[in-house]
């Protein structure tokens, strides 16, 4: 599917993924809106989307699958290149989901915060052309040459160049009125324990979940319950717990 200028939601798709990423995905098919495509990267068709002239030399797509931010490095590149919607494959979408493209006409990226410098993962809506990603796209290209304990802090590269632009080049939309991070939403506070609980058990119903979340809601790659990690689709969707009660309710199943 060929893009549209501002009206496509990316995904990147790696190697390994967790065991709801075909469910997510069939979220955003019922619930997107209809004028924008849905274009899922792997590391076999990934190449045909890069902008080019803002690779590094020597550059392979194999090195895209072993790089310390895959996630954030493909979204500023494909968003660079055709402007739209930027989502990790581990996030549910509501139908409460709008994609307000009237933000990107008075900024440049948006993203979610839960303060200025401290930017959620799995979700970005950029302009094409957009100076905010050029910027991120260069110190990302520049990788090897930060020190190796400084690479495993996620935030360091963002937070650098956030701090170089001003709000009205990005807008930050508050966690916690959005539900992005629903266990925040619903107990204040977001960490392995909460995800866990909420999502991994029935203490919660799917009532007070489609209240909170507004239309996005982030799934934790890394917070994944052990007995749940290999589990097949169907078997999972015949547990007693919230997440497989909202796929179920979402996909009508």
């Amino acid at each position: 599917m060929s893009p549209k200028k501002n009206k496509n939601i990316f995904t990147y798709i790696p190697s390994n993924t967790p065991f709801y990423t075909n469910l997510c995905l069939k979220t955003w098919e019922i619930n997107k809106p209809k004028n924008y495509n849905i274009i899922i990267l792997n590391p076999q068709n990934i190449s045909q989307y890069l902008p080019k002239d803002l690779m590094p030399l020597n550059f392979t797509t194999k090195q895209i699958e072993n790089f310390s931010f895959t996630q954030d490095f493909v979204a500023s590149l494909v968003l660079y290149n055709y402007g739209g919607i930027f989502l990790e494959p581990n996030i549910i979408m509501t139908d409460k989901f709008k994609t307000n493209e009237i933000l990107l006409k008075n900024t440049d990226l948006v993203v979610f915060s839960d303060n200025r410098y401290n930017i959620c993962q799995g979700f970005m809506m950029g302009n094409k052309n957009s100076k905010v990603l050029e910027e991120l796209i260069r110190r990302y290209n520049f990788m090897k040459y930060i020190p190796i304990e400084i690479q495993n802090s996620r935030n360091f590269i963002l937070n650098d160049v956030l701090k170089m632009f001003s709000k009205n080049d990005v807008l930050a939309l508050n966690i916690d009125r959005s539900g992005y991070y629903t266990e925040k939403s619903m107990y204040s506070l977001s960490n392995e324990y909460l995800h866990k609980k909420y999502f991994y058990t029935n203490a919660s119903n799917t009532d007070d979940f489609f209240e909170l979340c507004q239309g996005l809601a982030y799934l934790n790659p890394n917070f994944i319950p052990e007995e749940f990690k290999n589990i097949k689709e169907k078997d999972f969707l015949k547990q007693d717990i919230l997440l497989a009660q909202i796929f179920k309710k979402i996909l009508n199943v």
